[in-house]
């Protein structure tokens, strides 16, 4: 990719140090149905697209989670852009 910038900057974090979740990752939890909100929690919102174990219903609190939910993202992601460029092409005289 000879045309991509280098970053501006670069951002590292350390989920162990960090004081919010100190390193965690999604559980289920009494009281509350786990699918449904794992479910819930891998929704659109509007083109606002999630991804993480944490949304990854069979495969929470895993690499493999994360890694698919962002596959997933990142498919619905292209079809919002294509979407958007089929709309523009189709607008045009």
């Amino acid at each position: 990719f000879p045309n991509i910038p280098e970053p501006d900057r670069v951002v590292i974090t350390r989920w162990g140090k960090e004081p919010n979740v100190l390193g965690t990752y999604s559980h289920p939890t009494v009281g509350r149905d786990f699918w449904y909100d794992s479910y819930a929690l891998g929704n659109p919102v509007g083109r606002i697209v999630f991804a993480g174990e944490a949304t990854a219903r069979s495969w929470h609190a895993t690499t493999v989670g994360a890694w698919s939910t962002g596959q997933l993202a990142a498919s619905q992601m292209k079809q919002y852009l294509t979407a958007d460029l089929v709309v523009k092409r189709s607008s045009l005289p």
